[in-house]
């Protein structure tokens, strides 16, 4: 087995997070403020529900229009 020597902590990133029942136009300030191409989105527990990826947001508002 290969064994790496470095931490699993040198990979890890902040993430922002919303929760689920922000709405989209938050969720848009998020990106833009946060620079980022994902938001976790949490439970009311705070608990991870799953992720928003700016590339499938944005192609699903042009699909709408």
């Amino acid at each position: 087995m290969y064994s790496c020597p470095t931490h699993l902590q040198t990979f890890i990133r902040a993430v922002p997070v919303c929760h689920q029942t922000t709405t989209l136009s938050e969720v848009w300030s998020i990106f833009c403020q946060e620079k980022c191409d994902r938001i976790v989105v949490i439970s009311p527990q705070d608990h991870p529900l799953g992720v928003v990826y700016l590339c499938r947001l944005i192609g699903s508002v042009f699909r709408s229009e």
